[in-house]
């Protein structure tokens, strides 16, 4: 399936002039200057603007700081800090929260770890659920003040819904039974803490800034063929109708044809950022198309890690590393390691080459294992991967490898956390879709009936379930595991969400307690 997309091109600029650095980076700061201002408006007010729409929260700001900030950047400028501030204002929704609480419990620890001794506590567990009650607070905390009723009484002449019409006398009913002073008393002390905990105002620090430009030209090639510059971008700058114009290099393998930055109407947004003292860069989107799989059905579960192989399929298969590089790597940090007990030791020149030589090769060999994946996938009729979503790394482990480098250090030099990425991009170009689910308890729970115990984890390599004996290799129950969240019904419907596109998944946002629960409710 083709669908219409975005492009993004980088340009770096060429033989720019100190004077014409110095304007961009003038403006740069101007507006950084201004966006850590609207930054303390809102820590300022932050209840005010947390229910605000995007358009609303531009008009407003705009009418604010009339004339401050020209139109080629204003509503750029706005979005970044309306953009930055929708995570605080989800935290504050959250604290805003009433819910009740039962405690069940304790759950103790079954052997000795690093964070506690076998029989120590390891935390409480607690159900929490949402009542009439609760739902009134939450309200008040949000919404409530002095003329609460009478808002409610003329909302109730105007609403239609029956539902709406039972919230808002439920909270009528509460306010009756327990007088509004004594809610709003709750309620507002909750929001206080709420506001004490987030008040602080986000500071931007990047000179980095976007803007837009209506130029019809954005970029054209040098018209004086002597010149060593061969092309420029024109950016609509500070005043009406004024122009910046960036030397910049063009290179056709890379940015494509010249025509592709033509657009009928004459609005690009860019992004300029700082490599160092002398160049800037220029970053465009420009519009084109890519191809995505349709829907596939053939599930395949892949467990990524790095200590027995690189990939482990749930049809039983694996794919390595290559292992004579992974050592000599690790040779030489253990080498580099041991120099740095010396404060003074500063890593030289032929060892650091030596150190990004064998990274190279290993990135380049996990991209060809990953197109062998493919090539076997596609052979074998399997044309839908289920990994775990590893954006926020790899689990904590102190395991290191027979040379002594800890294994998450090895993930974190080979960049495995985005080796999806790397995945995706050769499985499209095979037709092969990609999908990704969350990473807790893959290894820990039984892929057969579904119990989870850190006993089903007697060594790294096998797996034997504590309850009903199922025995295995550890990375293919992990496979299998994986494989299974997509592939049956009630975990894929409670955990994921699904691309629309092209029917992949990913992980809805859950806290890990969360998936736990789904996965114990559904065994």
């Amino acid at each position: 399936m083709v669908v219409d997309s975005f492009y993004v091109k980088s340009f770096v600029s060429d033989i720019l002039t100190p004077s014409k650095y110095k304007e961009v980076l003038d403006q740069a700061t101007i507006l950084n200057i201004h966006k850590n201002k609207v930054s303390i408006e809102v820590a300022n007010n932050l209840f005010f603007y947390m229910d605000m729409t995007k358009f609303n929260f531009l008009k407003y700001m705009r009418s604010l700081y009339t004339g401050i900030i020209g139109s080629n950047f204003d509503a750029q400028l706005y979005t970044d800090v309306y953009n930055a501030y929708q995570n605080k204002f989800d935290g504050i929704n959250r604290s805003l929260t009433f819910e009740k609480i039962e405690y069940l419990g304790i759950e103790l620890y079954k052997k000795d770890t690093k964070e506690g001794k076998k029989g120590d506590i390891k935390k409480v567990i607690k159900k929490k659920s949402k009542t009439e009650l609760s739902i009134t607070l939450t309200y008040l905390a949000r919404y409530g003040n002095l003329d609460t009723i009478e808002y409610i009484q003329n909302q109730l002449k105007l609403e239609t819904k029956k539902d709406k019409i039972m919230f808002y006398n439920n909270i009528l009913n509460h306010i009756e039974k327990f007088t509004l002073d004594r809610l709003l008393k709750l309620a507002m002390s909750k929001k206080e803490q709420a506001y004490i905990k987030y008040s602080n105002p986000i500071e931007f620090k990047s000179l980095t800034f976007r803007g837009r430009s209506r130029k019809g030209e954005i970029i054209g090639f040098n018209k004086n063929f002597n010149s060593i510059i061969n092309s420029f971008i024109n950016l609509s700058w500070l005043e009406r109708g004024s122009t910046m114009s960036i030397p910049v290099k063009y290179h056709k393998g890379y940015h494509g044809d010249m025509i592709n930055y033509s657009k009928k109407s004459n609005d690009y947004e860019y992004v300029i950022s700082f490599i160092d003292e002398e160049q800037i860069k220029i970053t465009l989107s420009i519009s084109g198309e890519r191809y995505i799989p349709e829907n596939k059905t053939n599930y395949v579960g892949i467990d990524v890690n790095i200590k027995h192989n690189m990939f482990a399929l749930s049809t039983g298969d694996t794919f390595d590393y290559n292992r004579t590089l992974i050592d000599k790597l690790s040779k030489e940090l253990i080498k580099i390691d041991n120099l740095k007990k010396d404060k003074e030791y500063k890593i030289g020149k032929k060892r650091e080459n030596l150190i990004n030589s064998l990274k190279l090769k290993l990135k380049k060999d996990i991209e060809y294992k990953c197109y062998l994946l493919c090539i076997y996938l596609k052979e074998n009729g399997l044309d839908h991967i289920v990994m775990e979503d590893l954006q926020n790394g790899f689990g904590r482990t102190h395991v290191k490898n027979e040379i002594g480098i800890n294994y998450n250090r090895l993930m974190s030099i080979l960049n495995m956390s985005s080796i999806k990425d790397v995945i995706e991009h050769i499985a499209h170009k095979h037709d092969i879709n990609v999908s990704t689910v969350h990473s807790a308890y893959t290894s820990k729970a039984c892929s057969v009936c579904g119990c989870i115990s850190d006993d089903n984890r007697q060594s790294q390599e096998h797996f034997k379930c504590v309850e009903c004996g199922n025995e295995l290799n550890a990375d293919l129950n992990a496979a299998l595991n994986i494989k299974n969240r997509v592939v049956k019904a009630v975990l894929c419907n409670n955990l994921l969400k699904q691309n629309t596109d092209n029917g992949t998944f990913k992980p809805k946002i859950l806290e890990r307690s969360k998936v736990k629960d789904v996965l114990l409710s559904f065994r």
